[in-house]
């Protein structure tokens, strides 16, 4: 066996009293025991606190093995150095000896054995203290674990002690031994890992650059890969995780390495060619983590440091980079850009933080949801919610203050802060005046920007700025958008908000957007303008609320026509926006702005089949449209009443309200607008099984939008003659109808008129007593309503499924259904009509 080593165990004095039964210092004392090795001197801590500074020190000089048991007092100041405490000097007296150096921390996040009185100093100063040299020795480079409990301290610093003794304390050409922090307690990340690994154990081991944004866990998957089993077989005690974010040029960073291979103190021949010799020993593996720094400093030198690194055959080498970039001069391993956790781990990986309580909290999903999968981000939302008996207080909290509130221990580190990670790279020297302007609208754009808006937003340095980005870590593309994670996005939009130039511009770029896609759907194109507003939906939303601040009102009353289309057809209704964007419009005195956004907000509520509101906003615009001549307008909002009696069955007041407003339309010579009153008519002739006038209508009006290339109208009147085709059960003439008119709605995103011709199908498949079709037909149809919200037909096609079935359980759901349907629109005309049938 081999002689023991004297382990020097560094402490402040409540961790040899607490807990009572067995203490911290207890613990250690019999790891020290089991491993063989001997405790220092006794009789030096009984009296350390009266001892001047190079008497401690001598102490320490003359152990193998520092041990360091740091809680969260700071301890008495050294006699003759009262700048440090007597656990700092003794720890600065182990790193100049270069003694193994073992480090445990008391986890200050949770609940520790020591009652507050004896945890804590009452000196805030001394506080203060403590904290940062907590966060210096989390720094140093050194093996650091938290510990919580007696018991595992014990049974940490054994394993630790067993594994630093087969380690050499040199190598055949000077190097020391390597210190890695320790293992990361991961969460998923397997298939990375395994990559990692892979590439490392190829003969020759092939070099890999660890890609992606802040808090990503670039660093973590590195060092996870450095502690694999088949890592430790292959490279032994020659594996080294070197800290580059210290080294802000190319000159600091051949010295952090050298310092991180253990060679120290001046010798012969050049630090590069001492650092080849070490590293050409024996195999080993080099991590170089936060290599972005150095490289973004002098690009030149830090790619010849890696060639140089990598030219040596048996060391394996990985650079972890924020951002898309790899330095040149390797052919790198192909390894994919780290991507977000996704939803499962991330739920994991918070638990594993917060607790298993709130495992079923119902907050719990949607709070993971703003976080993106970030890692970094998750972790210290976990430690927000510590101690917290549900996430209500949580939720609060990431409402007010977003990414202010993930940080922890003062926040100080990127590890301890989202921000500080995120600021790193917005700080860094890649960033150019563009991509600043960039990064803010990005953070107050939910769903990023196109590679087409780009040059739309910042004209020619767009397509630059973005790159930038990327590069950075920023931000990344998901196929043609720029996207950025919502932790980054909300830092930005906290830290760095958009001049008022920049997003004015963005204000009125998407407010055309809105305007432009609107006015397409319901025509040729339709569906693609419906994907397109679908898309930039948070963004919209959001410049049309700065334009609301700013009273904007023309490209207010432009988008939203386009929007009320949008939602008339799709359903997607955001009427908060709608009236913001109305009240708006009024205060600023525009009567034709005023009175576009009444009548629009009038066509919302006919879709939505609250006829009381949409009568009271076409009576509202009607005498606005009169008073500033605006006859198309006035003609606008009398059809519209007119559709509120046919939808009624007012068929007589629906008549002339058509009649009416075709006068109108053939004064101003609108066509389409002509069309759709013929059509109309043709529904009013229809519903009183005036066949011969109902098609006669529909041909004229189809005859009319055609000539128009009204595709939307064309599809309608096509439906239409479906419908007198099925009235007189001429079936093939109907399902043709139904099948001419359903390409060309889908085509131009008319989702209810889409769902009319499937229900119309359904009918044709009842009627031929093919009760299977239509079940499918008319479920496919109350899908697409319910996709729109519209009432009104979803009544109806649960009433089409409930007379399928027989009397029982699934009948009566059907009829509940659609009562309650109707219900919600204060149809109770039709509820009693049908009362008998079901009930």
């Amino acid at each position: 066996m081999a002689d023991p080593r004297r382990v020097f165990l560094s402490h402040t004095s409540e961790l040899r009293k607490f807990p009572a039964g067995r203490s911290f210092v207890a613990a250690a004392e019999a790891a020290v025991n089991r491993a063989g090795d001997a405790i220092s001197d006794m009789t030096y801590f009984a009296a350390r606190d009266d001892k001047p500074a190079e008497y401690c020190q001598r102490q320490v000089r003359n152990c193998d093995v520092y041990a360091g048991l740091i809680g969260l007092r700071y301890g008495s100041p050294v006699r003759d150095r009262p700048e440090v405490s007597y656990t700092e000097l003794e720890f600065e007296a182990a790193t100049g000896a270069g003694l193994k150096r073992i480090v445990f921390l008391l986890d200050e996040q949770a609940a520790l054995p020591i009652p507050l009185a004896s945890l804590l100093d009452a000196d805030a100063e001394l506080q203060d203290r403590q904290r940062a040299f907590r966060t210096r020795l989390a720094d140093a480079g050194i093996m650091v674990a938290r510990v919580v409990s007696p018991e595992q301290l014990e049974m940490e610093l054994l394993h630790a002690l067993q594994e630093s003794r087969s380690q050499a304390r040199a190598t055949a050409s000077g190097g020391l031994a390597a210190a890695l922090p320790a293992a990361p307690d991961l969460v998923g990340r397997h298939d990375e890992i395994a990559a990692l690994v892979q590439a490392w154990l190829a003969r020759p081991p092939q070099p890999v650059a660890v890609l992606g944004a802040p808090g990503i866990g670039k660093s973590a998957i590195c060092l996870a890969a450095l502690h694999d089993e088949g890592i430790w077989e292959r490279f032994g005690d020659r594996r080294w995780f070197i800290r580059c974010d210290g080294a802000a040029s190319s000159d600091a960073l051949l010295p952090a390495l050298a310092a991180g291979l253990g060679l120290i103190g001046e010798a012969p021949g050049s630090l590069l060619a001492r650092v080849s010799a070490v590293l050409g020993a024996h195999p080993g593996v080099v991590v170089l983590d936060n290599f972005e720094t150095p490289w973004a400093a002098d690009p030149i030198a830090a790619e010849e440091l890696l060639r140089a690194i990598g030219a040596i055959g048996r060391t394996a080498l990985a650079v972890s980079v924020r951002g898309t970039a790899r330095p040149i001069g390797l052919r790198w391993h192909d390894f994919a850009m780290l991507s977000p956790l996704p939803a499962g781990d991330a739920r994991r990986l918070f638990l594993s933080v917060a607790g298993p309580p709130f495992e079923a909290d119902p907050l719990l999903d949607d709070l993971l949801a703003g976080l993106d999968g970030v890692p970094l981000a998750i972790e210290l939302l976990g430690y927000a919610a510590q101690g917290q008996s549900s996430l209500n207080q949580v939720a609060s909290r990431w409402r007010a203050e977003r990414t202010g509130m993930l940080t922890r221990m003062g926040g100080g580190r990127r590890e301890l802060s989202v921000a500080v990670s995120v600021e790193i790279s917005i700080a860094g020297p890649l960033m150019t005046g563009p991509a600043q302007r960039l990064l803010a609208l990005l953070g107050a754009l939910p769903d990023g920007i196109t590679h087409d808006d780009l040059t739309a937003l910042l004209h020619a340095d767009g397509l630059a700025a973005a790159a930038v980005l990327r590069q950075a870590g920023l931000a990344f593309d998901e196929i043609s958008r720029l996207r950025m994670l919502a932790p980054v996005r909300d830092h930005a939009a906290t830290a760095h908000p958009p001049g008022p130039v920049d997003l004015m511009t963005a204000a009125r770029h998407y407010a055309r957007l809105a305007a432009d896609s609107g006015n397409q759907v319901g025509d040729s194109g339709g569906a693609e303008a419906i994907i397109r507003l679908q898309e930039e939906s948070g963004n919209i939303t959001a410049m049309l609320d700065h334009l609301i601040g700013h009273r904007q009102t023309s490209e207010l009353a432009d988008a939203l026509h386009g929007l009320s289309k949008y939602w008339r057809f799709t359903g997607f209704i955001q009427p908060s926006l709608a009236d913001a964007a109305h009240e708006t419009i009024t205060a600023h005195g525009d009567v034709s702005g005023e009175a576009n956004c009444i009548k629009r907000l009038g066509d919302i509520a006919l879709e939505r089949s609250d006829h009381d509101t949409a009568r009271d906003r076409y009576q509202q615009a009607l005498p606005l449209y009169q008073r500033t001549g605006d006859v198309r307008g006035e003609a606008n909002c009398i059809q519209g009443l007119g559709n509120i009696a046919l939808a009624r069955s007012d068929h007589d007041t629906a008549r002339d309200r058509y009649q009416q407003a075709l006068r109108l339309y053939q004064r101003t010579a609108n066509v389409r607008g002509e069309a759709n009153c013929i059509r109309r008519l043709g529904d009013i002739a229809l519903a009183r099984s005036d066949h011969d006038t109902a098609r006669d209508r529909y041909q004229q009006a189809l005859r009319l939008h055609q000539r128009t290339g009204n595709v939307r109208g064309e599809a309608d009147c096509i439906q239409g003659l479906g419908d007198v085709a099925l009235a007189r059960s001429d079936h093939d003439t109907a399902r043709d109808r139904y099948q001419q008119a359903l390409p060309l709605y889908q085509r131009t995103g008319n989702v209810r008129g889409e769902a009319n011709c499937i229900q119309g199908l359904g009918d044709i498949a009842l009627q031929g007593s093919d009760r299977d079709t239509a079940r499918d037909r008319y479920q496919q149809a109350l899908r697409l309503y319910q996709n729109v919200g519209e009432p009104y037909s979803i009544g109806w096609s649960f009433i089409s499924l409930a007379r399928l079935e027989p009397l029982g359980e699934d009948r009566t759901r059907h009829w509940e259904a659609a009562r309650q349907a109707w219900a919600s629109i204060d149809r109770d005309d039709l509820i009693e009509t049908l009362r008998s049938e079901f009930q």
